[in-house]
Parts: structure tokens; C-alpha cells; sequence
């Protein structure tokens, strides 16, 4: 640091066999000034996570902000609430995720950049492209899910059990089979490569909020799936999480 306090970076301007004592105690014109950029360690990013007061598709995001340790605001919007901040919303639609005021939407798109963020999104291009897909594919089946969310909760609908029966023969049925091939392919007990990533906690948390949700034996001919989401589960981070969480009835 300089008579002014600013901060200085030297490098040397010509090999030395001495040792760096040696150097050091040379002239000092042997040594050029270059600047560097002071950095700052009091700068905080601050996050918020707009969602409806259930777990759907900003849970995984929910997670993976726990898992990285990562501070936020968990911002429940009611529905009367959600009536006067759509039109403030990019796209109009939630989860959302604020981070220093600017925005982002589309709950994969969230899920992918926490991933990058906390290093749980693979090691090469090719294993972060698997595990979007994997993700995605986590998402499709809640959209095919809507359905029986609403013969839940809404009068005159699709009755419960015709809404499972078509859910779990049309969608879920195809997806567990899909999913318990990925996982044997992989033989690593992990959906890609050889550690846990986002795309293990997205599969986890669709299958456990399918279970607690919506059937408690949606499972039942697939224990290898129902032992891998209590794998994934059982990550401390992510267990401590789960014991905390509110109930929640989607």
C-alpha cells in the first residue's frame, strides 16, 4: 500500500536465480507498479423468492437456497396479493427470484442458476444439459398434476379419484418407469455423474410432494425410487430444511 493508502501489486521485472528474500532485498525500482482493483468484502447480494404459499414449483429453488446457505426472503403472495403484483412480474407468472432489485422468472430457469451458483449443476456442458432435462422433465409432470390439484380444492370439478386415476396411468406411471432407467444407467446411485446434483433434489421433491400431497401410495411398486428420494433427503442440510418447512397443501 502506497503513502496514499491506495492498495499496489508488484511483479518483478526480470527473472531472479536468488531466492525471493534475495529479491526482496533489492532496489525497489527492480519491481513495477500495477494497478489492481481493491476488492470489496461488504457488499451483500440480496434475494427474494416470490411464490404462492405452497411448495409447487419453487420448492426445489427453496432447497437449493437452503443447501448453498444462501440468506433470502421467502415472500408467500396470497391471492388477493397476486391480483395487484402480477403486472410487476416479468412475464406475469410465479416464482420469481429478485436478486438486487432486477428479476427472474421461469421456476427451471431459477433452479439452474442457483445450481450454478452453489456448484450443483455437473462438471461439463454435456452432464449440466442431462441435468436440465431431468429437471424439465420434473416440471412437465406438475403441469400434468394441475388437474388433480383442482378436484381437491374446486367444487363441480373432476372428481379425486378419476383426476388420480388419469394422472398416475397418462403421466406418473410413465415417468417413474422413465426415471428408475436413468437412475440404473447412471450406476452411481446419482442421476449424473458420480455426486449429488440439482437434477437428484428436483426428482426427490417431486416424488415426496406427489406422496405427501396428493397420495400417500403413489410409490408403492417403486420402492427404488422411494429409497432414492430419502438418499437425497438425507443430506443434513437438506434434512434440517425439511423438518422446518410449513405444511403445505400443494
Amino acid at each position: 500500500m502506497d503513502d496514499n493508502g491506495q492498495l499496489m501489486c508488484y511483479v518483478l521485472s526480470e527473472p531472479w536465480a536468488a531466492t525471493v528474500e534475495t529479491a526482496f532485498s533489492r532496489s525497489k525500482p527492480s519491481f513495477r507498479p500495477i494497478s489492481c482493483s481493491q476488492p470489496s468484502f461488504f457488499t451483500m447480494t440480496t434475494y427474494k423468492l416470490y411464490y404462492f404459499d405452497g411448495r409447487g414449483r419453487a420448492e426445489l429453488c427453496r432447497i437449493l437456497l437452503a443447501y448453498g446457505n444462501i440468506e433470502y426472503e421467502d415472500v408467500r403472495v396470497s391471492s388477493e396479493e397476486w391480483t395487484k403484483l402480477k403486472p410487476t412480474m416479468p412475464m406475469g407468472q410465479l416464482p420469481v427470484l429478485e436478486r438486487d432489485g432486477d428479476m427472474l422468472c421461469k421456476s427451471p430457469v431459477i433452479a439452474r442458476f442457483l445450481a450454478d451458483t452453489i456448484s450443483l449443476n455437473g462438471t461439463t456442458p454435456w452432464e449440466k444439459a442431462k441435468a436440465s432435462m431431468l429437471v424439465q422433465g420434473t416440471y412437465d409432470l406438475m403441469d400434468d398434476l394441475l388437474p388433480v390439484m383442482k378436484s381437491m380444492v374446486v367444487v363441480d370439478n373432476k372428481s379425486y379419484e378419476e383426476a388420480w386415476k388419469e394422472f398416475y396411468k397418462n403421466s406418473l406411471k410413465p415417468f417413474l418407469k422413465q426415471y428408475r432407467k436413468f437412475l440404473a444407467h447412471s450406476k452411481s446411485g446419482w442421476l449424473i455423474g458420480r455426486s449429488l446434483t440439482y437434477a437428484d433434489i428436483a426428482v426427490a421433491e417431486t416424488l415426496s410432494l406427489v406422496t405427501e400431497c396428493y397420495n400417500t401410495a403413489a410409490l408403492y411398486m417403486f420402492q427404488d425410487l422411494e429409497f432414492f428420494m430419502k438418499r437425497v433427503f438425507d443430506f443434513p442440510v437438506i434434512k434440517q430444511y425439511i423438518a422446518n418447512r410449513p405444511k403445505a397443501l400443494f
